[in-house]
């Protein structure tokens, strides 16, 4: 890998480190008292109404999201003769109903195994014990204060956050320095898969939420290489987040099921447009490098997190050498 491909690649995890330390030490520093919705939810004991859960959870997740693009901006804006900022906004001269039916097609190969999955282990009762607020949400019944609630936590406002963060930031990034075009959407769905820690596990069904959630995060990568807007991936996240009763949940992935059989022949060439965006797949011992550094990363956030925000300097020092040495060689 070329040095300016290893600057990039550690960009991306300083910024996430120091938005994650930013986020947590921030509030406190500032004098702000943040209360976190989630911590009071129990299987046995939810709430009478959701409404009063609603600000503070929007207020907890602008403050943690805005520490990531407070320290993307502050990098962006610092380094900016060798730093190309990613453009997720854009279209790439497609156009709105284009954008919604990739998302559709896209949805029609990611939604029914994903949500089939969760149902499964959520009726049959085979996914291990998680965190207390995430059996609450499991159980709760499906009123509109609830989803109210959820469209803060889940389908709404964290779509938008996640894919502006993962795929707008970290992607684009990722794009605008490696060579390897398949990479960028590995190294991205890393990051995304084993930072949605409540998933992880040794035992079956926790290695296949693993595997799904890789999986997915590879679809919406796709999307957003082939288009260059967040529009489409935003879309699919929001679908795959909304909350379902089983009955229309399988409803759903039936329906994208025969409607994937009826349109098979756009389905298909949409699949192999997919394949030709990650291709060719050259395979270097850097690159596997690459992937199990931002792995150990990753999983060293949930399990050591004082280690890995340690990190996020350093990783922000070699960024910067690396950076001006690259810069360094090109005017010359």
């Amino acid at each position: 890998m070329r040095r300016l491909e290893w600057a990039g690649l550690l960009e991306v995890l300083a910024v996430i480190l120091l938005g994650l330390a930013l986020a947590g030490f921030g509030p406190a520093l500032l004098g702000l008292q943040l209360s976190n919705p989630l911590a009071t939810l129990t299987p046995g004991s939810l709430p009478s109404s959701w409404l009063p859960l609603v600000l503070p959870m929007l207020q907890l997740l602008l403050v943690q999201y805005g520490a990531q693009f407070l320290v993307i901006a502050i990098v962006l804006i610092v380094g900016r003769r060798w730093i190309r900022p990613a453009d997720g906004l854009g279209r790439d001269s497609k156009s709105t109903p284009r954008l919604v039916l990739l998302a559709f097609l896209a949805a029609i190969v990611a939604f029914p195994p994903v949500r089939i999955l969760m149902e499964a282990g959520r009726v049959w009762d085979l996914a291990p014990a998680g965190p207390p607020w995430r059996e609450a949400l499991l159980s709760a019944p499906l009123t509109g204060d609830f989803y109210l609630f959820m469209a803060v936590l889940s389908f709404g406002v964290v779509p938008v956050l996640e894919e502006a963060l993962y795929r707008g930031y970290v992607q684009g990034r990722l794009q605008a320095t490696f060579r390897s075009s398949w990479m960028p959407l590995v190294l991205t769905s890393v990051l995304f898969t084993f930072l949605h820690s409540q998933y992880l596990g040794v035992d079956a069904f926790s290695l296949a939420t693993t595997a799904m959630l890789f999986g997915l995060s590879m679809v919406l990568g796709v999307l957003y290489r082939q288009t260059g807007s967040l529009l489409p991936s935003i879309l699919v996240h929001a679908l795959i987040n909304l909350p379902m009763s089983t009955g229309v949940t399988l409803g759903v992935a039936t329906a994208l099921t025969v409607a994937g059989a009826i349109w098979r022949k756009a389905l298909l060439a949409w699949i192999r447009q997919a394949l030709a965006t990650i291709r060719p797949i050259d395979i270097r011992p850097s690159h596997l490098l690459a992937i199990a550094v931002m792995l150990v990363t990753t999983l060293l956030i949930p399990v050591k997190p004082l280690w890995a925000l340690t990190l996020g300097p350093v990783f922000l020092v070699v960024f910067v050498v690396l950076g001006r040495g690259t810069l360094a060689r090109r005017r010359a």
